[in-house]
C-alpha cells in the first residue's frame, strides 16, 4: 500500500466518506510509511503490508464493507494477496467466579493441576481450515479477558479471524470476498457467542 494517498480528503473526493465526515476527522497522521484517522464512528490505519478499518459499533458493519468495497474498487492495481473479517463481542460474567467457570470448561485443568496450584484460563484460541477452492485460508475463534467490561476482572472477548487468501485474484477478489462473506462472518460470531455463552 502507499499510505500517504489514503488522508480524509482522499476518501471524501472519491465520495467514500462525506466531506463533513472528512473534516471532522481526529488524530489524523499521514506519512509516506503510516496513515491514520479516527472518524466518529471508524477508525482507519495504513502501513505498507496492512490496511485496517474498525468500528466497535455493530450498526456500522456494513458502512465498513462499503467505504472497503468502494476504496479497492479504485485500488484494483494494487497488490493484496489476504484479507480477514475480523468480529468481536464483550460479555460481563456476572462475577468473577462464573468467568472463572467458561475458562475451565473450555480448557479443562485435571492434567494442569497435577502440576499448578488453581491454574486459571486466561485465553484461548480454535483454528478451522478452510477448504473452500474458492475462498481457501481459515477460521480462527478465541476467548480471552475484556478491556471494555467493567470490572474488568468479570469481562471476556469472543473473537473470530475470517481469514482469506486471496492468490493471484489480488483486489478483485478481495472484493468478493468483502460482498461474498461478510454477512457469514457476522452471523458466525453471533453463533459461536451463543454456544460459548449459552446457560451463563
Amino acid at each position: 500500500f502507499n499510505p500517504a494517498i489514503f488522508s480524509p480528503q482522499w476518501f471524501s473526493r472519491e465520495e467514500i466518506i462525506s466531506n463533513t465526515e472528512a473534516d471532522k476527522a481526529a488524530d489524523v497522521l499521514i506519512t509516506d510509511d503510516f496513515a491514520r484517522f479516527r472518524l466518529e464512528w471508524a477508525f482507519v490505519e495504513v502501513i505498507r503490508k496492512r490496511f485496517a478499518i474498525n468500528t466497535p459499533q455493530e450498526p456500522y458493519f456494513a458502512r465498513i464493507a462499503d467505504v472497503v468495497s468502494k476504496a479497492f474498487s479504485l485500488l484494483l492495481h494494487t497488490p493484496v494477496n489476504a484479507v480477514g473479517l475480523n468480529f468481536s463481542r464483550h460479555y460481563k460474567m456476572g462475577s468473577v467466579e462464573r468467568r472463572h467457570d467458561l475458562g475451565h470448561d473450555l480448557v479443562p485443568k485435571a492434567r494442569w493441576e497435577r502440576a499448578l496450584d488453581s491454574p486459571l484460563t486466561l485465553n484461548v484460541s480454535v483454528q478451522q481450515e478452510r477448504s473452500d477452492d474458492e475462498f481457501p485460508g481459515f477460521l480462527k475463534a478465541g476467548v480471552e479477558p475484556s478491556s471494555e467490561v467493567t470490572p474488568i476482572e468479570q469481562g471476556i472477548r469472543i473473537w473470530i479471524n475470517d481469514h482469506y487468501e486471496l492468490g493471484d485474484g489480488g483486489c478483485e477478489k478481495l472484493l468478493r470476498v468483502v460482498e461474498d462473506r461478510r454477512e457469514y462472518s457476522e452471523n458466525l460470531i453471533g453463533a459461536i457467542s451463543k454456544v460459548l455463552m449459552e446457560g451463563r
